[in-house]
């Protein structure tokens, strides 16, 4: 029995190295053993464990990119501007001395809620005046549409906030934040000055800073390349809100290339450029919302992409889908 072992074993170990595992079953001393072949192939095996390496390798670059901020798209927080305003519910009855008289305004805000295309609110109201009304000292003063029949307010939400912008005027200044059809968000503005209440001007988001240095941080949308957000100022003068243009918005977002790029060392098409290639990672730095945007490599270079109309990139005249990894387009 022995010497059966001993052969069978010495033909498992040369048809093991021909590709195959070969089982060995002895049952007694009157038995001969029988193999039992199971096909696994050498080349699947070192396969799987190749496809294994390759996974644990992505996700060992995934997990260095998250810690060092190179993960494709926005940065984990990237909204929440602070604000010294104060908000109350619709309905309710609220006392604030608005211009600076020391008498104590009586503010009332009524809405029915409007349906828009995301279902936010639910009662659809066709009759634009009685969306929302807003009373001082028991007057109304305000509907949704303003005196020019306007449309100021399509789909209401159901507070208003009081918000102080220059905090060296005797001013304190009523806000009102509208849905729209489809989640495009505005922020209305407002000011009461002895009678008479005044429009001072709209942003195109809801996310407002105010910290009353006479000014307004809004965080809209850019107009190149994707759905991402800037930062926008807004500069109270003579009773309107003006926007102040920037040089640069900065942005963060990580992008991924799908072929090589150019890149521009300066804000100029004549300027010499740098190549970035297929694979690596950039970090949209900024943009001046016309047409280029500030970058930066993974190896620190930093230089200029330009665009052509509102996402061909300049340098390889291609879509920027065909150029970027990670970019983020709402439906």
């Amino acid at each position: 029995m022995k010497k059966q072992l001993i052969i069978l074993l010495s033909l498992g170990i040369l048809l093991g190295s021909s590709g195959y595992i070969v089982h060995m079953q002895a049952h007694s001393d009157n038995e001969q053993a029988s193999p039992i072949e199971k096909p696994i192939l050498q080349e699947e095996i070192i396969g799987q464990a190749s496809d294994n390496i390759h996974i644990k390798q992505e996700e060992a670059q995934q997990a260095d990119d998250e810690e060092k901020g190179w993960k494709l798209g926005f940065p984990e927080k990237i909204f929440g501007l602070e604000t010294n305003g104060v908000t109350y519910q619709g309905g309710e009855e609220v006392k604030v001395d608005l211009d600076g008289d020391g008498v104590l305004e009586s503010l009332q805000y009524k809405v029915r809620e409007q349906q828009n295309d995301f279902g936010a609110n639910n009662e659809e109201v066709t009759n634009v005046e009685e969306r929302m009304k807003f009373f001082i000292n028991g007057k109304e003063r305000l509907t949704a549409e303003n005196a020019e029949g306007e449309l100021l307010l399509e789909a209401p939400s159901k507070e208003f906030i009081i918000v102080d912008i220059d905090e060296k005027d005797d001013y304190k200044e009523i806000v009102f934040i509208d849905e729209g059809p489809s989640a495009d968000y505005t922020t209305t503005y407002f000011r009461y000055d002895h009678g008479k209440l005044i429009y001072l001007g709209m942003t195109y988001d809801d996310r407002n800073g105010v910290l009353g240095d006479g000014k307004i941080i809004s965080s809209e949308r850019a107009s190149i390349l994707q759905t991402w957000w800037i930062d926008k100022v807004y500069e109270l003068k003579n009773n309107i809100l003006q926007e102040v243009p920037q040089e640069l918005y900065e942005t963060d977002f990580v992008v991924g290339l799908l072929r090589e790029v150019p890149i521009y060392q300066e804000k100029d098409e004549m300027s010499e450029t740098f190549t970035v290639k297929e694979g690596e990672k950039i970090r949209l730095l900024g943009t001046d919302n016309i047409s280029w945007i500030a970058i930066e490599t993974q190896d620190g270079r930093k230089g200029w992409i330009k665009i052509d109309e509102y996402s061909t990139i300049h340098s390889v005249g291609l879509d920027a889908l065909e150029v970027f990894e990670g970019l983020c387009y709402a439906g």
